[in-house]
Formats: structure tokens, C-alpha cells, sequence
């Protein structure tokens, strides 16, 4: 028996997702689907008992879903700041920062002597999480781990979190960690020191597509071609734990797209699928501005609850079913993002400044909608 195909907007950073799934058959269908897979993918021996399989050193899809999803949340989580910038002395606008962890001594994953990801991770990247939680109260954060080349095989970290931490102190900790791991021993012995340029960090770029622009740099096509001996991925517990916003779509909503893709606010993506359709903001406006107040209240104190590592609130959300009766107003909805009509040149054009703080994003819409001054 198939339940009511309901109408569901899934909203990212700066995209849209929209498809249709059953209120009844849909969670048993997935479960099931779920479970067939897993029973494929397990292997047995001889006497029915499950082979443990190891870690491949690949992200694979399902992997990849997951990190761009808690990549995707941590993005929509973490609101922008003003930051002391330590080189110059003043303030700048940061959200993200992305820091590349390596350890200094030659010590090959696949040789004889060399460290895998199970010890590195043991020694090295679980107490410099810890101190990051703990010493700078960092909630949010993905690390993955990847060979640094070939020609080395040394493992080495990207982490992208919400922590603005001098980078000093940044690699002061590491290289802790390594002596007392002994993995900068032999960079001791040539330069009499182990304060190693072994750290590397920036904030992330502040571009309209900073999840793309994140997943990108983490989720690479490029992978690593041999079992590290560990976890190649992972996240913070209140990543792992939230899904995409989501909510209950309809005809309001279906009217503010498709007058949105006519003008070129938003324009559409190619999708695999038939029963999804995907959605990308023209002018680099974050997606959830498509939002009415009501949900845009939701989505505010679901990412807080993110933020903030509010467990139960991030497991118990659901999207509550809401039927709008009033139709919809182009010109309500501008108004309500802080969009101003700036000059009516005749009723079938009219000129819209988009206000995003530094950038005006002028653009002209021809319809007959009559605004006020």
C-alpha cells in the first residue's frame, strides 16, 4: 500500500532541493533497501560468520554523502564573525578556518617503522580534537585524512571547524604531540630544534559557494590508493547526527521557484533523478532566504540547535506540515529579504537592487507587478 506522495523542500547553503516522498511506505521501504544493501555488501566464511572488512582508504559514495551533508551543515551552522587578524592587527570577516596537520619525520604507512592511521590517529589527531573542544570550546569540525604524496606515503590532516585559534598555539600542540609520539626525532637531529613547520592554516574563502568550494578541497577525486589502517573520515557528533533541513513543500513555495527561475534569481541543475529537482541561487544568497517566516524561524533554531550541540533537539526535528492559504506576493517576499525597489520605469519593468552589505546586485524583472515606493 502506498502512502501520500507529500512534497518536501530540502534546503542547503545556497541550493534547493525538492522531490516528493510517501508519509507511509517511505521510512519502511528505506529501511529495507538499507538492510538488502548491507547484507550485499557483507562477506562470509565458510561457516556463515561476517568477515570484518577493513578500511579501504577510499571515501566511497555513501561516505561521500555523509561528509558533504555534515560539511553542508557545518557551513549553514556557522554564522560569519568579526576575528582579530594576528598579522595585521584588525578585524575581518570570518566564518570557517581550514587547517592542514603533517607529520614532520618520514614515516611511511606501508614501511617497515612507519605510522598507520589507527596509531596517528591514537596518538596525534584524537588529543589534538580533544584540546580543540576542550581548550578553544570548538563544537563543530570534519577531518579527513590522505597520503601526503607518493613518492612519501606520510599521512597528513585537513580540518575545516568554527575555531579561530593563532596558529602558534595551533602548532605548538602539534609538534607536542609529535615528540611525544617521537615522530619529529629525526627533524631534531638535523636542526636541533622540533618546532617544525608542520601546520598549515587559513580561513576559508568567502565566496558564494563555500560548501562546494569545501567539498572540493576535502571530498577530492583523487583518494588514497591503499588502506591507511584507519578512519579516512569524520565529523563532530552534532554533524553526524543532523540532516539537511528540511520541510513540508506547496503551492506558495512552488510559485516562489518557478517566478525565482523566470528571472533569474535561482536556475536549475541536472539531476539523475526524475522525482528531484535542484535548485541554485543566481546572486550568491545563502538558499534558506526562499524560506517563509514561519519556517525561517525553524530553520534558525534547527541550526542553532546544530551549533550548539543540542543532541535531542537536532534527533527529535521533524518538518511540521503547514497549509498556506495566502497566495503569493513577489514583491512581500523581496521586502521580507531586504530586497528594495529602487525605480519603477513602467509597469512591465521594474528595477530590483539586491542588498547584500558590500555588494548591490542590480537586476531588471519585466512584469506587470505594481510596487509602492
Amino acid at each position: 500500500m502506498q502512502g501520500l506522495a507529500i512534497p518536501y523542500l530540502q534546503v542547503r547553503s545556497n541550493t534547493i532541493y525538492q522531490y516528493n516522498q510517501s508519509d507511509m511506505a517511505g521510512k519502511f521501504c528505506r529501511t529495507i533497501q538499507s538492510l538488502l544493501s548491507k547484507n550485499i555488501a557483507w562477506q562470509y566464511d565458510a561457516e556463515g560468520t561476517v568477515i570484518k572488512q577493513n578500511y579501504s582508504g577510499r571515501v566511497t559514495v555513501g561516505a561521500k554523502k555523509r561528509l558533504t551533508r555534515a560539511i553542508e551543515n557545518l557551513v549553514q551552522c556557522t554564522p560569519y564573525r568579526d576575528e582579530f587578524n594576528f598579522a595585521d592587527g584588525d578585524l575581518y570577516r570570518f566564518k570557517l578556518s581550514f587547517i592542514t596537520l603533517t607529520i614532520t619525520d618520514n614515516l611511511p604507512i606501508n614501511e617497515a617503522g612507519g605510522v598507520d592511521g589507527k596509531t596517528a590517529y591514537k596518538k596525534l589527531l584524537a588529543p589534538f580534537l580533544r584540546w580543540m573542544r576542550e581548550k578553544h570550546n570548538v563544537k563543530a569540525y570534519v577531518w579527513k585524512a590522505e597520503i601526503q604524496d607518493k613518492s612519501r606515503n606520510v599521512l597528513h590532516y585537513h580540518i575545516t571547524s568554527d575555531a579561530h585559534i593563532y596558529w602558534e598555539d595551533i602548532r605548538y600542540k602539534w609538534n607536542s604531540l609529535q615528540t611525544a609520539a617521537g615522530y619529529n626525532d629525526e627533524y631534531f637531529k638535523k636542526n636541533g630544534h622540533r618546532n617544525s613547520n608542520s601546520v598549515d592554516i587559513h580561513a576559508v574563502k568567502d565566496n558564494s559557494d563555500t560548501a562546494g568550494y569545501l567539498v572540493k578541497e576535502i571530498v577530492k577525486n583523487f583518494q588514497n590508493n591503499f588502506s591507511i589502517g584507519g578512519k579516512v573520515w569524520d565529523c563532530s557528533l552534532n554533524l553526524k547526527t543532523a540532516k539537511y533541513y528540511t520541510t513540508v513543500a506547496d503551492s506558495v513555495y512552488e510559485n516562489k521557484i518557478n517566478w525565482a527561475l523566470r528571472y533569474g534569481i535561482m536556475h536549475q541543475l541536472p539531476c539523475v533523478s526524475d522525482h528531484c529537482r535542484i535548485f541554485r541561487m543566481s546572486d550568491g544568497r545563502p538558499a534558506s532566504v526562499i524560506l517563509n517566516k514561519t519556517d525561517k524561524r525553524e530553520y534558525k533554531q534547527y541550526m542553532d540547535a546544530v551549533r550548539c550541540k543540542d543532541l535531542d533537539s537536532i534527533r527529535e526535528f521533524k518538518p511540521t506540515r503547514k497549509k498556506q492559504v495566502t497566495d503569493f506576493q513577489p514583491e512581500t517576499w523581496y521586502s521580507n529579504n531586504q530586497v528594495q525597489p529602487v525605480e519603477l520605469i513602467t509597469k512591465k519593468a521594474i528595477q530590483f537592487t539586491f542588498n547584500r552589505g558590500e555588494v548591490d546586485i542590480g537586476f531588471r524583472v519585466e512584469t506587470a507587478l505594481h510596487c509602492s515606493n
